[in-house]
């Protein structure tokens, strides 16, 4: 799944056992990134950058 916010779409994403793709669109600095409890399997800041997730 992707989406811009780490508190509904990847927490929804990794509640039901899937990858979850932040759009990190807001954007969250590094520091929230990384103390945030809510880990996403991806970070990215362009939604071009799906063409490098999925080749």
């Amino acid at each position: 799944m992707v989406g811009n916010d780490l508190t509904t779409d990847i927490a929804v994403a990794k509640a039901v056992g899937i990858d979850g793709i932040l759009l990190n669109t807001f954007p969250y600095s590094r520091q929230e990134l990384e103390t945030s409890p809510i880990k996403s399997d991806r970070v990215i800041t362009d939604i071009e950058d799906l063409k490098t997730v999925f080749t």
